[in-house]
């Protein structure tokens, strides 16, 4: 999905730097700009929003040959996301974990039920 910063000109909550991407988190949705070149010639950012989110994990990888953890976004629909960061960013990497659950339970507590 792409995204038009003309119609989301807000700041930020927080950002993020991964290996191939950059990630900026907003009260309602989060960004991903892929920043490796064949991702920026031919597609978009990713625009995720909190409603479609269904969990967010860590996976730490045990291979030595690793280059760090990643940031895995499941989404209701049954895709998921993983985003990779360096090996030094595991507290960096815990806070975005823990802002995007923060957003997405409060989107939860303030959704209203559907009606039967």
């Amino acid at each position: 999905m792409a995204t038009n910063p003309a119609s989301h000109p807000e700041t930020p909550v927080m950002t993020a730097q991964g290996l191939s991407h950059d990630l900026d988190l907003y009260p309602d949705r989060l960004v991903i700009h892929n920043i490796d070149i064949l991702s920026r010639l031919f597609s978009h950012d990713d625009v995720v929003l909190y409603n479609t989110i269904e969990g967010v994990h860590i996976y730490q990888p045990s291979s030595a040959v690793s280059v760090g953890p990643q940031l895995i976004i499941v989404l209701k629909d049954g895709k998921s996301r993983a985003l990779s960061f360096h090996t030094d960013q595991q507290h960096t990497l815990q806070t975005i974990k823990d802002t995007i659950e923060s957003f997405v339970n409060h989107r939860e507590i303030i959704t209203p039920p559907k009606s039967l």
